[in-house]
């Protein structure tokens, strides 16, 4: 990943805005646009480029669709645009119930699909029909979410990683159901094999911002 100088196990952009949806990481898991996902053309937190549209029943199916045993250490990240309404607005999610999350569209969620364990940033962290920049950060025993290169809360964490998240974008597979997609826009999904630092996360942020300025104080 360019702009921060680290490896990532994946990252999509999504401004090649037809066909499949380019993974820039080296492992190369494009994804498919699926159920009627489509590319939003100058819908994005910078205003230009693409994000993909997810209108429900919609998501981004990974090629492979197979998982990997990540590092203790790793790092999810994207800009969202949740629309509102119940869900679990899953942003990445693997075959076996592990998810990056943005239930109800008002918070991030990391979720354990090992222990069924669900970890929350505070209600209300995440802003309905907004772009949020928004990452979970999981080092060791501790949780970290950050909103907007905001770190918002740390929790400790005991769950054992046994698979990272990788099979699909904009839904969460296990139990099916229409409140297990993502309702609204995704962009810069990327897939960390380490924890980022708050200085890595707020520099991706203040990248998608539209005049690359801090839009509010950290």
């Amino acid at each position: 990943f360019h702009l921060l100088g680290v490896s990532s196990f994946g990252y999509y952009d999504f401004n090649a805005g037809a066909g499949v949806a380019l993974d820039f990481s080296q492992y190369r898991r494009d994804g498919v646009l699926t159920g009627g996902a489509t590319y939003a053309s100058g819908v994005t937190p910078t205003g230009s480029g693409y994000s993909v549209r997810l209108q429900g029943n919609q998501y981004v199916a990974l090629s492979g669709g197979t998982n990997y045993t990540p590092p203790t250490s790793f790092t999810n990240m994207a800009w969202v645009y949740p629309e509102g309404g119940n869900g679990q607005y899953a942003v990445v999610a693997g075959a076996s119930g592990s998810a990056f999350q943005v239930p109800y569209g008002d918070r991030v969620r990391y979720y354990d699909g090992t222990t069924g364990t669900s970890y929350d940033s505070p209600i209300g962290s995440v802003s309905l029909n907004k772009w949020n920049h928004v990452a979970v950060v999981v080092e060791a025993a501790t949780l970290k979410f950050y909103v907007n290169g905001k770190l918002v809360q740390t929790t400790p964490y005991s769950g054992t990683i046994t698979e990272q998240m990788i099979t699909m974008l904009g839904f969460y597979p296990v139990g099916g159901g229409a409140d297990h997609y993502f309702k609204g826009y995704i962009d810069d999904v990327g897939i960390f094999q380490t924890p980022l630092t708050l200085s890595q996360i707020q520099k991706a942020y203040v990248a998608g911002l539209p005049t690359h300025t801090v839009a509010e104080a950290y």
